[in-house]
Protein backbone atom coordinates (compact mmCIF):
# COMPACT_ATOMS: atom_id res chain seq x y z
CA UNK A 1 0.00 0.00 0.00
CA UNK A 2 1.24 3.58 -0.83
CA UNK A 3 1.09 6.21 1.54
CA UNK A 4 -1.42 8.41 1.57
CA UNK A 5 -2.07 12.27 1.69
CA UNK A 6 -3.75 14.07 4.51
CA UNK A 7 -5.60 16.61 2.79
CA UNK A 8 -6.40 19.94 5.37
CA UNK A 9 -9.43 18.57 6.06
CA UNK A 10 -8.64 15.06 6.87
CA UNK A 11 -5.65 16.50 9.26
CA UNK A 12 -8.29 17.95 11.26
CA UNK A 13 -9.40 14.63 12.15
CA UNK A 14 -6.19 13.63 13.66
CA UNK A 15 -6.77 16.62 16.46
CA UNK A 16 -10.01 15.57 17.16
CA UNK A 17 -11.45 14.84 20.27
CA UNK A 18 -12.62 11.66 19.82
CA UNK A 19 -8.74 10.21 19.43
CA UNK A 20 -8.48 10.66 22.87
CA UNK A 21 -10.86 8.14 23.43
CA UNK A 22 -8.27 5.66 21.76
CA UNK A 23 -4.60 6.97 22.34
CA UNK A 24 -3.97 9.99 24.50
CA UNK A 25 -1.01 12.16 23.83
CA UNK A 26 -0.27 11.55 27.94
CA UNK A 27 -0.61 7.67 27.40
CA UNK A 28 2.26 7.79 25.12
CA UNK A 29 3.99 10.08 27.50
CA UNK A 30 4.28 7.53 30.25
CA UNK A 31 5.09 4.42 27.34
CA UNK A 32 8.23 6.77 26.11
CA UNK A 33 9.21 8.49 29.56
CA UNK A 34 10.67 11.02 28.05
CA UNK A 35 13.41 13.00 30.60
CA UNK A 36 14.58 16.58 30.14
CA UNK A 37 17.60 17.02 28.17
CA UNK A 38 16.71 13.75 26.08
CA UNK A 39 16.54 14.03 22.12
CA UNK A 40 13.20 12.91 20.63
CA UNK A 41 11.57 12.66 17.37
CA UNK A 42 8.34 11.54 15.79
CA UNK A 43 8.47 9.71 13.04
CA UNK A 44 5.69 10.54 10.53
CA UNK A 45 4.77 13.74 13.03
CA UNK A 46 2.01 15.09 11.14
CA UNK A 47 0.39 18.13 12.74
CA UNK A 48 1.93 17.41 15.80
CA UNK A 49 -0.86 15.44 18.19
CA UNK A 50 1.91 14.05 19.97
CA UNK A 51 4.64 15.71 18.92
CA UNK A 52 3.95 19.26 21.00
CA UNK A 53 3.40 17.18 24.28
CA UNK A 54 6.72 15.58 24.04
CA UNK A 55 8.48 19.12 22.87
CA UNK A 56 7.24 20.28 26.52
CA UNK A 57 8.74 17.26 28.50
CA UNK A 58 12.31 18.39 27.01
CA UNK A 59 14.72 21.14 26.54
CA UNK A 60 16.39 19.28 24.06
CA UNK A 61 15.40 18.97 20.55
CA UNK A 62 12.37 17.30 18.78
CA UNK A 63 12.23 16.05 15.68
CA UNK A 64 8.99 16.63 13.85
CA UNK A 65 9.65 14.44 10.88
CA UNK A 66 7.20 14.15 7.84
CA UNK A 67 6.75 14.09 4.30
CA UNK A 68 3.96 16.34 4.03
CA UNK A 69 4.74 20.18 3.81
CA UNK A 70 1.49 21.63 5.14
CA UNK A 71 1.30 19.20 8.04
CA UNK A 72 4.78 20.60 9.01
CA UNK A 73 3.65 23.87 8.90
CA UNK A 74 0.82 23.37 10.48
CA UNK A 75 2.54 22.00 13.19
CA UNK A 76 5.15 25.03 13.06
CA UNK A 77 2.16 27.36 14.17
CA UNK A 78 0.58 25.46 16.76
CA UNK A 79 4.39 25.18 18.31
CA UNK A 80 4.27 28.71 17.93
CA UNK A 81 1.20 29.73 19.67
CA UNK A 82 2.15 27.54 22.53
CA UNK A 83 5.89 29.18 22.34
CA UNK A 84 7.39 26.09 21.62
CA UNK A 85 11.17 26.80 20.34
CA UNK A 86 13.03 22.91 20.73
CA UNK A 87 11.29 21.87 17.71
CA UNK A 88 13.12 20.92 14.25
CA UNK A 89 11.10 20.44 11.26
CA UNK A 90 12.84 17.96 8.84
CA UNK A 91 10.66 17.60 6.08
CA UNK A 92 11.36 13.94 4.59
CA UNK A 93 10.22 10.15 4.03
CA UNK A 94 10.99 8.01 6.24
CA UNK A 95 13.50 5.84 4.85
CA UNK A 96 16.66 8.59 4.58
CA UNK A 97 15.44 11.38 7.02
CA UNK A 98 18.24 14.13 7.19
CA UNK A 99 19.32 13.89 10.60
CA UNK A 100 22.59 12.79 12.10
CA UNK A 101 23.54 9.03 13.32
CA UNK A 102 22.59 8.09 16.62
CA UNK A 103 21.58 11.77 17.46
CA UNK A 104 18.00 10.22 19.31
CA UNK A 105 16.94 9.53 22.89
CA UNK A 106 13.39 8.23 22.44
CA UNK A 107 11.16 8.06 19.41
CA UNK A 108 7.65 7.95 18.45
CA UNK A 109 6.17 5.84 15.29
CA UNK A 110 2.29 6.66 15.45
CA UNK A 111 -0.11 4.72 13.34
CA UNK A 112 2.12 5.39 10.14
CA UNK A 113 3.72 1.96 9.65
CA UNK A 114 1.05 0.83 8.17
CA UNK A 115 0.78 3.04 5.13
CA UNK A 116 4.49 2.40 4.63
CA UNK A 117 5.75 0.31 2.03
CA UNK A 118 9.51 -0.65 2.68
CA UNK A 119 9.07 -0.92 6.34
CA UNK A 120 12.49 -2.68 6.52
CA UNK A 121 13.99 -0.63 5.08
CA UNK A 122 12.59 2.39 7.43
CA UNK A 123 12.98 0.15 10.50
CA UNK A 124 16.51 0.41 9.44
CA UNK A 125 16.64 3.99 9.31
CA UNK A 126 15.04 4.27 12.89
CA UNK A 127 18.03 2.03 14.07
CA UNK A 128 20.42 4.41 12.67
CA UNK A 129 19.42 7.44 13.86
CA UNK A 130 18.70 6.14 17.14
CA UNK A 131 21.41 6.11 20.39
CA UNK A 132 22.70 3.09 21.66
CA UNK A 133 20.44 3.66 24.77
CA UNK A 134 17.13 5.26 23.47
CA UNK A 135 13.77 3.69 23.09
CA UNK A 136 11.16 3.38 19.94
CA UNK A 137 7.55 3.03 20.68
CA UNK A 138 5.17 1.95 17.70
CA UNK A 139 2.11 2.52 17.76
CA UNK A 140 -0.42 0.76 15.73
CA UNK A 141 -4.10 -0.01 14.68
CA UNK A 142 -5.39 -3.14 16.29
CA UNK A 143 -7.80 -4.25 13.99
CA UNK A 144 -6.05 -5.52 10.70
CA UNK A 145 -8.34 -3.87 8.10
CA UNK A 146 -9.91 -0.58 7.64
CA UNK A 147 -11.64 1.86 4.89
CA UNK A 148 -7.89 2.93 4.46
CA UNK A 149 -6.52 -0.19 3.93
CA UNK A 150 -4.67 -3.08 5.46
CA UNK A 151 -3.43 -2.57 9.02
CA UNK A 152 -0.14 -4.59 10.46
CA UNK A 153 -1.37 -7.17 13.31
CA UNK A 154 0.59 -7.14 16.44
CA UNK A 155 2.21 -10.34 15.50
CA UNK A 156 3.57 -9.59 12.45
CA UNK A 157 4.74 -6.53 13.39
CA UNK A 158 6.52 -8.50 16.09
CA UNK A 159 8.23 -10.43 13.49
CA UNK A 160 9.14 -7.86 11.56
CA UNK A 161 10.94 -5.92 13.62
CA UNK A 162 12.82 -9.14 15.22
CA UNK A 163 13.79 -9.91 11.60
CA UNK A 164 15.41 -6.53 11.61
CA UNK A 165 17.07 -7.72 14.88
CA UNK A 166 15.31 -5.81 17.39
CA UNK A 167 13.73 -6.89 20.75
CA UNK A 168 9.89 -6.35 20.55
CA UNK A 169 8.18 -5.70 23.81
CA UNK A 170 4.44 -5.69 22.48
CA UNK A 171 1.60 -4.39 24.70
CA UNK A 172 -2.32 -4.53 23.61
CA UNK A 173 -3.10 -1.16 24.86
CA UNK A 174 -7.07 -1.16 24.74
CA UNK A 175 -9.18 -2.86 21.69
CA UNK A 176 -7.99 -0.52 18.85
CA UNK A 177 -4.52 -0.37 19.61
CA UNK A 178 -1.36 -1.90 20.26
CA UNK A 179 1.84 -1.09 20.79
CA UNK A 180 5.75 -1.99 20.41
CA UNK A 181 8.45 -1.04 22.80
CA UNK A 182 11.67 -1.19 21.57
CA UNK A 183 15.03 -0.55 23.36
CA UNK A 184 17.87 -0.47 22.60
CA UNK A 185 21.28 -1.10 23.86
Amino acid sequence: MSWHKFTEERAHKLLDDKRRDVLTPDDAKKLLDVQEGETVADFGAGNGYFTLPLAMQTSAFVYAIDREVEMLNWLHARADAEELTNLVYVNSNLENIKVESGTIDKAIHAFVMHELPNKEKVLAEFKRLMKPSGKLVIFEWAQTTSEEGNRVPKEKMKELLEREGLKPTMMSLNDMVYAAVVEFS
